[in-house]
């Protein structure tokens, strides 16, 4: 009797350490839950906030908004992404400033301007250069000739008029 007595207590034991274990388990899985859940949340924002901000940039970029802000800072692939984009819209704003510069100025006559940067005309950005190169030769011969040619026609109309004047003095003369 006594040792059914001692095993129904020990079987008793032995559920209420069941229900323990089952309860500690089922606790520390809801934990785990709980962690795993804020971990993919803040790593879900902290790779898809970087990547909404640079393709931000990258949309006002392909609209011709090249003074786009890049805050993310990062020493992962991210950050190197964000400086890349950086770096590109910078080196495209000195090509697209220096060239309208030179633009400008040949519209106001001067063909003679000068790139102050053609260290940034590299690779696709050259024959930007190239062409603004060949238009100022082009433009400055065609205004060489013009004044070639103007003077020749000054030149003519000179002649002209020294011969109207002989043909009225002549004809003055004729009729005296």
């Amino acid at each position: 009797l006594e040792e059914e007595a001692d095993a129904k207590a020990k079987v008793n034991q032995a559920k209420v350490l069941i229900g323990v274990s089952i309860g500690t388990t089922a606790a520390l899985a809801l934990t785990g839950a709980w962690i795993a859940f804020h971990m993919g949340t803040h790593i879900s924002n902290s790779i898809s906030q970087p990547l909404q901000e640079i393709e931000r940039a990258s949309q006002q970029l392909a609209e011709g908004n090249l003074n786009v802000e890049i805050t993310y800072h990062g020493a992962d692939e991210l950050g190197n992404l964000a400086e890349s984009m950086r770096s590109a819209c910078a080196f495209m704003k000195r090509v697209i400033k220096d060239t309208d510069r030179l633009m400008k100025e040949m519209a106001k006559g001067d063909f003679a301007v000068q790139t102050e940067c053609e260290e940034v005309y590299v690779g696709d950005f050259r024959g930007i250069l190239n062409s603004v190169n060949q238009l100022e030769e082009q433009l400055s011969e065609t205004l060489g000739e013009i004044r070639e040619y103007s003077g020749r026609v000054a030149l003519g109309a000179q002649h002209m008029a020294e011969g109207a004047q002989s043909l009225a003095e002549g004809t003055v003369e004729q009729s005296n």
